[in-house]
């Protein structure tokens, strides 16, 4: 389960297997679940026109057991970066990326706050 939003503009996030589609928008808070019937890797996209590398704007959904999921969870939170509005700020130029971005934690408020439309106000305080 996850609550996919967005800060800018609309996306489509697709997982066509194990079945799921939802559109993502700021204001907009989804709670989808996607079961995956067993363990594998499913080919995710966002199918909308977004900007310059949309197009290669796929994924890969990786569905495994509870435990690995969380030595993978254990892991992230003993190597990524901390989610602030700082980084947000960065998050939102254009730009196209090469590989996945991986947090440790966020900062508390901070999904909310993006939900809600307030993302332009979080990267002009982190700017200051």
């Amino acid at each position: 389960r996850f609550p996919p939003t967005s800060a800018t503009v609309m996306h489509s996030f697709f997982v066509p297997q194990p079945g799921g589609h939802v559109y993502t928008m700021t204001g907009l808070i989804h709670h989808p679940h996607l079961p995956a019937a067993q363990p594998g890797t499913y080919k995710g996209l966002s199918s909308q026109f977004s900007g310059e590398g949309f197009s290669d704007m796929r994924f890969e959904l990786v569905a495994v057991p509870a435990n690995e999921f969380d030595g993978w969870i254990a892991e992230v939170k003993n190597s990524g970066t901390q989610l602030d509005a700082a980084r947000v700020s960065q998050l939102l130029k254009p730009s196209v990326a090469d590989e996945p971005a991986l947090f440790k934690s966020v900062d508390p408020g901070l999904f909310d706050a993006i939900a809600a439309g307030h993302a332009a106000h979080l990267s002009s305080k982190a700017e200051h």
